[in-house]
């Protein structure tokens, strides 16, 4: 993994930066686990700010510093010719169409020239790229984002100058500033699981905009800052006119891609092919580039596999296929896991960068791993309409204000199905999202397409992992293939036209095999039904002390969320009556308290949280008996009757949840009461028996295509309400 930094400003002391440069390498050392090679150049200066170019001076101006791991790719990260220095972040995949000739050992310093006189030349280049490139005889430093902005580039600002970096802490750590959160960019994540805007979960850190160009002159002391407005430039000005014209841009960027994959990377391409439509385009590029790949299926979809068979069975000359067992679903104990810890070593390798997806997984053990290249069909979701609605038509028909309302209040509640978070929050970002979609509507989007443009300018760049290191190849980011989506109709979407067109183009055997699973009928003879994911509960990891811990300690991660709601679903998740929309909200708590404690962390401070112990809670499997039963300490509430009602008994193990409720004596019960209790027990038994009954209902109505096409009927709506109210009574489902 690579680690950038640059920085430029007022003169600075040379054994000032020199400081920075080892309070970076002090911050990482444990995150690598051999030290990389440092690469340095600098524009020397004097006191008074005049650049000079040589290496006797003691104040500095400007400068690239680059640690390098072991090479990802043939494309040399670091390249010096005369003062001239070139550092590049990621490989840039298609780079043949802006220097075609040039040698490897001088192609960055030939691209980074052509970009320094043509920034607009970076739309030809497949994202990721990052560069920058110092003149350091004249003081002159130049960085690059790529089109998509999926090339990582942060920005700190200081009282001096600027300092950017891949990285949002070795920026801070370069700077000299403490790392604090940013309570703006937690609510995003609180609400959505992502990131929006320039906001970055640092304090003082926001992210560099997509396809923007930042040039530093020493010699004036000026920062010109400059941007390609992509959404206008995606834009096609007649895309029925142009609709064979872009297809034929798209196809030869695709197979450019590929080829400039086989001359940048030592390995052998393995590209992914499943029954969907993006793998299937990514792998008709190579194949249409006469590339030497592998190609690689796993079966955790039966579907998928057997698809992918009758791919590789039409091809005349096969490659290499490999298929790959996964398990998955199943009805057993998911692995054991630990919440906090998972979530404190994703902070500490990806730097709040990662989803809290990712809270069940464990994250990998240092920032320089070998990992192999990666194809993958990511962007193709463009061409079939990602945040889209079964209510798009109907929302098109209304004025252009309610309809960007309509969208952005879908996309919130797409990102956020559950409540949990705090509603300012959430109020918050719907405000955002809308005026994008209005910014992107007055640039010529007058339809649902203002979503899938939200999709590349929002999502796409800050959501995943394709961005985090060097290797992962996504070809369909290609700009040309983007275009040709953006000018397809909501229609043309749903038919998949321009994945089957692109596709005959490319592997003429594979356009008319229907995709899975939008083209095979789910019941499909023969074919053996999926086992269906198992949830992972939040409540199912081994250190349930340390979450509870964490959520009793609510200065840690209560400022974006509603709190007596997060520790609700706790008890709920802990008892195995939470869905995957409520255990969202779980993990984005655990994900922030565990920052607070990544922040702590840094700054070389110990977590001095109370320990606060989960008590298991015995289920009551007694007969029912109308005889006064014997009470222990209860640690739930009273019941809803008052501070007087009696609760249902239940033997508890010593210890409470919450340590508020400590200390509470045990409930006298006579006669009297005993009876009452044992009526509200065959009351909670009935009712937990409807809740069963009907949360199966509602899941079968869920996974059935009836419901696609009655929700938003007025029967559907009638359902909907019904569902509402229910839940409002405490039926979950």
């Amino acid at each position: 993994m690579q680690t950038f930094v640059a920085y430029a400003g007022a003169p600075t002391p040379a054994e000032e930066v020199a400081s920075a440069v080892q309070r970076v390498e002090a911050r990482y050392a444990p995150r690598w686990s051999t030290l990389p090679h440092r690469h340095e150049a600098h524009a020397m200066g004097d006191s008074s700010g005049n650049s000079s170019g040589n290496s006797s001076g003691d104040w500095l101006r400007t400068g690239l510093v680059l640690w390098q791991g072991p090479a990802a790719s043939r494309w040399p990260a670091w390249a010096s010719q005369g003062r001239v220095t070139v550092a590049s972040l990621y490989a840039p995949v298609g780079y043949e169409r802006v220097v075609a000739a040039e040698p490897l050992a001088t192609a960055p310093l030939r691209l980074a020239e052509h970009l320094h006189h043509h920034p607009a030349a970076i739309e030809e280049l497949c994202p990721p790229f990052v560069c920058g490139r110092l003149d350091s005889a004249s003081g002159r430093l130049t960085l690059h984002t790529d089109a998509l902005g999926v090339g990582r580039l942060f920005e700190v600002r200081t009282p001096g100058g600027w300092v950017w970096s891949n990285r949002p802490e070795a920026a801070l750590a370069f700077a000299g500033l403490p790392a604090r959160a940013d309570e703006f960019g937690w609510q995003h994540i609180a609400v959505a699981d992502e990131l929006f805007g320039h906001v970055t979960a640092y304090e003082g850190v926001r992210t560099v905009d997509a396809a923007t160009t930042i040039d530093w002159d020493s010699r004036s002391g000026r920062l010109a800052v400059s941007a390609i407005d992509t959404v206008l430039s995606w834009a096609a000005a007649d895309p029925r006119a142009e609709s064979g014209d872009l297809v034929e841009a798209a196809a030869d960027q695709l197979t450019t891609i590929a080829r400039s994959v086989t001359r940048l990377y030592a390995d052998r391409p393995v590209v992914d092919l499943t029954g969907g439509r993006d793998s299937r385009l990514v792998a008709a590029a190579f194949l249409a580039a006469g590339a030497d790949l592998t190609l690689h299926t796993h079966d955790a979809l039966p579907g998928d596999l057997v698809t992918a068979r009758e791919l590789v069975a039409l091809l005349p000359d096969p490659p290499e296929h490999r298929i790959e067992h996964v398990a998955s679903g199943g009805i057993g104990a998911p692995p054991s896991w630990e919440a906090m810890a998972n979530a404190r070593a994703w902070h500490a390798f990806a730097e709040g960068l990662r989803p809290f997806s990712y809270l069940h997984y464990r994250a990998p053990e240092s920032l320089d791993a070998a990992r192999p290249l990666a194809i993958g069909g990511a962007g193709g979701e463009v061409a079939h309409g990602f945040f889209y609605t079964a209510r798009r038509a109907e929302w098109e028909a209304l004025g252009r204000h309610a309809m960007l309302a309509a969208f952005a209040e879908s996309i919130v509640s797409r990102f956020a199905p559950a409540p949990g978070a705090d509603p300012g929050a959430r109020t918050a970002l719907r405000a955002h999202i809308e005026g994008t979609l209005r910014d992107i509507a007055d640039r010529g989007y007058p339809d649902a397409s203002v979503l899938d443009v939200f999709y590349l300018r929002e999502r796409i760049r800050r959501w995943g992992s394709t961005g985090e290191r060097p290797g992962v190849v996504s070809p369909l980011f290609a700009t040309s293939f983007l275009r040709a989506c953006l000018s397809l109709t909501p229609t043309q979407r749903s038919a998949n036209e321009l994945h089957r067109a692109l596709t005959r183009r490319l592997a003429p055997q594979w356009a008319d095999v229907p995709y899975f699973p939008a083209e095979r009928p789910a019941n499909e003879p023969g074919r053996p039904k999926p086992v269906a994911p198992r949830l992972i509960r939040v409540g199912d990891a081994v250190d349930r002390d340390a979450i509870n811990s964490l959520l009793s300690d609510a200065s840690a991660w209560s400022a974006a969320f509603d709190t007596p709601l997060v520790r609700r679903l706790w008890a709920d998740s802990v008892g195995g009556r939470t869905d995957a929309r409520s255990e969202r909200v779980l993990r984005a708590a655990v994900w922030r308290g565990a920052f607070t404690d990544h922040l702590a962390a840094l700054a070389g401070e110990t977590v001095t949280r109370p320990v606060v112990p989960w008590a298991p809670t015995a289920v009551d499997r007694r007969p029912i008996v109308l005889e006064a039963p014997v009470v222990t300490q209860v640690p739930a509430p009273a019941a809803k009757g008052g501070a007087n009602s009696v609760a249902s008994p239940r033997a508890v193990a010593a210890g409470t949840l919450w340590p508020e409720r400590a200390g509470a004596a045990p409930p006298r019960v006579d006669r009297s009461s005993a009876l009452r209790l044992d009526l509200e027990r065959v009351t909670e038994l009935q009712a937990e028996s409807a809740r069963i009954v009907t949360r199966r209902v509602a899941r079968g109505l869920a996974s059935s295509p009836v419901w696609t096409h009655v929700r938003h009927t007025p029967t559907g709506t009638l359902i909907r309400r019904a569902a509402a109210s229910a839940r409002r009574r405490g039926l979950r489902f």
